[in-house]
């Protein structure tokens, strides 16, 4: 029986996207500047995006201090300055309250167990566009976000452009992601995983 190793706690939204500025829309990348997480490929993705779309992409985490700044010297390159906010590390309990107020959690990275960042923006009601890959791919489900083919550096920039593309352009998708995350959020919470795990017990015993 194959279960996640992370979980997360049903958190009903008191309300949906109703009280966003239509004109705001808030990309949020949560994680440390290491090779495996992609940044790099995130900024890209981000670059492409404001040929055709209104963002902010906020960035929240950090690294050595040559990463920072040759992540930053790709932002100048780039030319994405306008659109990239830097918050460095931050509480975790305000790490969850931002997610709360974004439109999109964009996780680019290509080498995970199960990350629990993407249950923290699950329980944080925010879709999620991601890679079909690692621990992610079994989190997210088409009824709480979108999840790109892992092939190669271009292909990916477009899939994921085209993905957020689409959201941008389609707030019942949008709003309807983020309805569903609260289903998903029992499905894989942490009461729910006890319970499968005592059902897996008792299955081992009633067969001895």
């Amino acid at each position: 029986t194959l279960i996640n190793e992370t979980g997360c706690y049903p958190n009903t939204p008191d309300q949906l996207i109703s009280n966003k500025d239509i004109d705001d829309f808030n990309i949020v990348w949560v994680g440390r500047f290491i090779f495996t997480k992609q940044l790099g490929l995130a900024l890209k993705i981000v670059a492409s995006l404001t040929k055709t779309c209104n963002i902010k992409f906020h960035i929240i985490g950090s690294g050595a201090d040559l990463t920072v700044k040759e992540y930053k010297l790709l932002v100048s390159k780039l030319g994405i300055e306008k659109y990239v906010i830097w918050h460095g590390e931050i509480p975790h309990n305000e790490v969850l309250k931002f997610m709360e107020q974004c439109d999109i959690f964009l996780f680019t990275s290509i080498m995970e167990g199960t990350p629990h960042v993407v249950l923290e923006a699950l329980q944080s009601n925010l879709p999620i566009v991601c890679f079909d890959a690692c621990g992610q791919a079994g989190v997210v489900d088409d009824s709480i976000g979108i999840k790109i083919p892992l092939t190669n550096t271009s292909q990916s920039i477009k899939d994921f452009t085209e993905a957020i593309e689409y959201l941008y352009n389609n707030h019942k998708a949008l709003a309807m992601f983020r309805s569903h995350c609260f289903v998903r959020q029992q499905q894989l919470s942490w009461n729910t995983k006890a319970k499968q795990m005592i059902e897996i017990y008792k299955s081992v015993i009633n067969k001895h």
